[in-house]
């Protein structure tokens, strides 16, 4: 009997080592596909996508025979967290969504059993800072989205006040490191309250968050011996605390700027957009710093724009135009490039034809062929969707942009960003109306959607004075 028992023994070892060896295996190729750069090389995306929808079902089979508690809790959870990037990759939050309401269960529940120590509270702030990501930007649930991140806001600022270590001695994190999701919090916080239209809000957190990012470098640079760090890994790991400090730069000019601080937004942003061509003429052939240079000078000119500067504006975008047709020959299917792309255009449109001078049907034209494929692609995408409304109510498709613009009306509880794009959208309809009568109400409307905004706590008044979209009733609505 006892020999029997050992033998099974043996064969269920032998039978378990080659799947322990083939699920290794199978997550190492699933991790190399995720962590591959498609910024750096955009163009290998399609082949990526489909390689990575390939392993989703895969992952979810190999996840499923996983024991899902005790030592082995973590593999099962890392692997599920690498399945929700891959979705949210790709765009289906619906099979994401549910993965991570799981994960929050399990996450909470390793908080208690590794007693509070750092790495595994840090783990629930990355957990809750991915919700709220997903939240703002995918779902469009600007309320959903603050609630996250103010948890994952209360979570790592914990980490910092009060280190500690699981009781085996493990899970005490670098101070550096301690501070980073904490910055991190505060930007994703603050990036939430900007598109409510609280700029004054946002900027409390984006200021907190340039400080903190600040105080990360100073910390690394200090901390000669960071336990997991190789010396060969430091100036790329620096390099990326550098270039992040930058990002948190640009949000917190973007902030000022909206509260009323142009002054000291200038600087920030014009030493942000300048660094962007200098990184780019170093490397020009790189698509994301390609990337970069439109997506800052979109802002920078923006900024131009709305300080009365609409020539220097003009220039800017027009200099932007250049990269566009590169952009989109680097990433034909991408989202992001796409995107940016068509936000390009729109302004550039919008400029030449604010200041009449040169071609804004063309740019416009572009944008609304970009936008359309993307809300084709994304029936359920808001944002693609509220793209597309605004491109066609300025190109003059009335009719298509309204039926939009109603649908989100209708719906349960727009938020104040949602309202704004609704309001800019019946404006630019009411420039296409044959008769006072078919105008009138139009701009009825959207004077109404933007009191709507203002009374559910919309104070960018910034916003409402330079946005060109609103030229036509500037000044009609109550503040």
């Amino acid at each position: 009997m006892i020999e029997a028992a050992k033998n099974l023994e043996l064969k269920n070892t032998e039978l378990t080592q080659p799947t322990e060896r083939l699920q290794e295996f199978v997550t190492d190729m699933f991790d190399e596909l995720r962590d591959f750069d498609i910024a750096e090389s955009p163009r290998v995306k399609p082949s990526r996508d489909r390689l990575l929808n390939s392993f989703n079902d895969i992952m979810l089979q190999v996840v499923e025979e996983l024991p899902k508690t005790g030592n082995a809790e973590p593999v099962y959870a890392g692997i599920k967290m690498g399945l929700v990037e891959s979705l949210i990759d790709q765009q289906k939050t619906d099979e994401a969504e549910p993965i991570l309401d799981e994960l929050q269960e399990v996450f909470k529940r390793r908080v208690t059993m590794k007693q509070g120590s750092d790495s595994a509270r840090n783990n629930l702030v990355l957990l809750m800072m991915k919700i709220g990501n997903l939240k703002r930007d995918l779902r469009r649930d600007l309320r959903a989205s603050l609630n996250a991140h103010q948890q994952a806001l209360e979570i790592a600022q914990s980490i910092v006040d009060h280190p500690k270590a699981a009781d085996d001695g493990k899970g005490l994190m670098p101070v550096y490191l301690t501070r980073t999701p904490l910055a991190d919090s505060h930007a994703n916080l603050g990036a939430t309250c900007y598109r409510l239209g609280d700029p004054q809000k946002a900027l409390e957190h984006l200021e907190s968050a340039l400080s903190l990012r600040r105080q990360v470098i100073v910390d690394f640079d200090a901390n000669t011996q960071i336990p997991g760090l190789v010396a060969e890994d430091r100036p790329r790991q620096r390099e990326y605390l550098v270039d992040d400090l930058q990002f948190k730069k640009l949000g917190m000019a973007a902030a000022l700027f909206r509260a009323g601080r142009a002054r000291e937004a200038e600087p920030l942003l014009k030493e942000t957009y300048e660094a962007s061509l200098t990184q780019l003429a170093e490397d020009p052939h790189n698509p994301r710093l390609v990337h970069d240079v439109v997506g800052q000078a979109e802002m920078w000119a923006e900024f131009l724009g709305d300080t009365n500067r609409g020539p220097e504006a003009l220039v800017v975008l027009e200099e932007a135009e250049k990269y566009l047709n590169d952009l989109l020959a680097d990433d034909p299917y991408g989202v992001a490039f796409q995107r940016t792309v068509s936000v390009a255009l729109y302004r550039l449109s919008q400029w030449r034809k604010e200041l009449g001078q040169g071609d804004f049907e063309t740019p416009l034209r572009q944008c609304l062929e970009i936008r359309r494929k993307l809300a084709a692609k994304e029936l359920n995408n808001d944002r693609r969707q509220l793209d597309l409304m605004l491109a066609l109510a300025r190109d003059g498709e009335s009719a298509e942009a309204i039926a939009i613009a109603n649908k989100y009306l209708a719906g349960t509880n727009p938020d104040n960003e949602m309202l704004m794009e609704i309001a800019r959208a019946f404006s630019q309809c009411a420039n296409f109306a044959a008769t006072e009568a078919e105008r009138e109400p139009l701009e009825t409307t959207a004077v109404t959607t933007i009191n709507r905004a203002i009374k559910a706590g919309f104070r960018d008044t910034v916003f409402l004075s330079g946005e060109l979209d609103l030229k036509p009733i500037r000044g009609r609505w109550s503040l």
